[in-house]
């Protein structure tokens, strides 16, 4: 038995790993917490959490050909690459809140102004 950890997080992905999952003929499931689902079934798929990494196990002997294909789906790659979006949208969005405050404060100084 192999077993390692991938992400799923978009639904292209678990379209992907299925169709490399589908065709191999040993027994592949993934787990995620105390669910356990056949990793050949994309309803099974969905049914997990894919926010978080999951775990791929196959019982195979013979299985290099296909850890290279999941190789893609490493969760340690993907959360950091997701980790880097997730801090830059973090900085534009705190960058555009700020910039909006700072226009409502102007346009409420514009507006006294205008007043008296």
């Amino acid at each position: 038995m192999k077993s390692m950890k991938i992400s799923l997080e978009m639904a292209q992905r678990v379209k992907d790993f299925v169709a490399i999952t589908q065709n191999c003929d040993c027994e592949i499931i993934l787990k995620s917490g105390k669910y356990v689902v056949d990793a050949k079934s994309i309803l099974g798929i969905f049914s997990l959490d894919l926010s978080k990494p999951l775990t791929v196990e196959i019982y195979s002997d013979d299985c290099a050909e296909l850890l290279d294909a999941l190789a893609k789906f490493a969760a340690e790659r993907n959360f950091k690459n997701q980790a880097k979006t997730q801090s830059r949208l973090k900085i534009l969005s705190d960058f555009a809140f700020f910039r909006l405050i700072r226009r409502t404060k102007e346009s409420h100084a514009d507006q006294r102004r205008n007043f008296y």
